[in-house]
């Protein structure tokens, strides 16, 4: 394994929270321009009920686990609504979407420092871009890296929160597995594949 540095626990819960606010922000747009604001009403007191306090005296562990959750749930519960009204359009458009979002969260700048690097050594850029993302990503998992070449990375998770959250599975078999690739794949130049066993998952990234 490669020791990567670790994420304290209170970057981890702020960071998410901020990840968080992006379904919040999307979704209920998409529904307003595509379907009205009665809808966007409906959503919003579904995922009032799927919600769990985050007590303020929680350590920041505990806050994050309990974010986790209500965003996953969220998350699935707008795309299990996107897709009852909208259809399969609606979950492309949901995707494109997603995409969209998380791409925006990344500065403009190191997104362009990227692309300078990429051009003058792609191996470089692809070295730095999964240092980033193994450290990046354990907002929503424990990532250890498995092994690290200059043509691919696998990232290992031995047991991942997800499939442990009533109501979240999509969040992995669509989320994981759809979206995250496609967004890795458009701003950072890496290729996502995962292979899930149980509840461990080793995500293989190579450059595009």
């Amino acid at each position: 394994m490669v020791t990567i540095k670790e994420m304290p626990a209170r970057e981890k819960y702020v960071k998410l929270l901020r990840t968080a606010g992006l379904t919040d922000q999307f979704v209920p747009q998409m529904i307003r321009e595509r379907l009205n604001e009665e809808k966007v009403s409906e959503l919003r007191k579904i995922w009032n009920e799927l919600l769990q306090p985050v007590p303020e005296d929680a350590s920041f562990e505990e806050k994050h686990q309990i974010v986790l959750g209500n965003m996953m749930r969220k998350w699935t519960a707008a795309l299990d609504f996107i897709r009852k009204h909208l259809g399969e359009n609606g979950v492309e458009e949901f995707k494109r979407r997603d995409v969209d979002a998380d791409k925006g969260s990344v500065p403009a700048a190191a997104q362009g420092m990227l692309k300078l690097i990429r051009a003058i050594s792609p191996r470089f850029a692809f070295k730095l871009s999964v240092k980033q993302l193994s450290y990046e990503l354990q907002i929503l998992y424990p990532y250890q890296i498995k092994e690290m070449t200059p043509e691919k990375a696998i990232l290992h998770v031995a047991q991942c929160p997800v499939p442990d959250i009533p109501g979240a599975e999509e969040g992995c078999t669509f989320g994981c597995q759809v979206c995250h690739p496609l967004w890795l794949a458009e701003q950072f130049y890496v290729r996502m594949e995962t292979v899930r066993s149980g509840k461990s998952c080793d995500t293989i990234l190579s450059p595009v």
